[in-house]
């Protein structure tokens, strides 16, 4: 048994999911001010002249940042971010999605500054 692979430890040590968990951690919130970057491009409209393709882009962005977010322990942040995605994809029709925008880019810079 190899106990410097995480998954094995993960299996064997389950108080080491934590310590497994604190550098992606990190590097997500180190990651996190490229995405707000990208995230306030996107909003401004600098990326695309094609308002379709834009809001799109923001979906997906929002889908990935929902995913990761959540999984490793940000929930706000991937509630806020399920929702933009989920209302541009018209799911969810009682959220304004330029709110929902401003509300995600605050949730990641305060993921970014934990």
């Amino acid at each position: 048994m190899n106990m410097h692979d995480p998954v094995t430890r993960i299996q064997t040590q389950p108080d080491s999911v934590e310590a497994v968990l604190v550098p992606i951690r990190a590097k997500f919130r180190h990651a996190l001010v490229d995405h707000i970057g990208a995230f306030e491009a996107l909003l401004a409209g600098n990326t695309s002249d094609d308002p379709t393709a834009t809001l799109q882009d923001i979906a997906a962005r929002s889908h990935k940042m929902a995913g990761v977010a959540a999984t490793l322990g940000f929930s706000e942040l991937g509630k806020v971010a399920r929702k933009l995605e989920a209302t541009i994809l018209g799911s969810a029709s009682e959220e304004d999605p330029h709110v929902l925008a401003e509300a995600l880019l605050a949730e990641m810079r305060t993921a970014a500054a934990s």
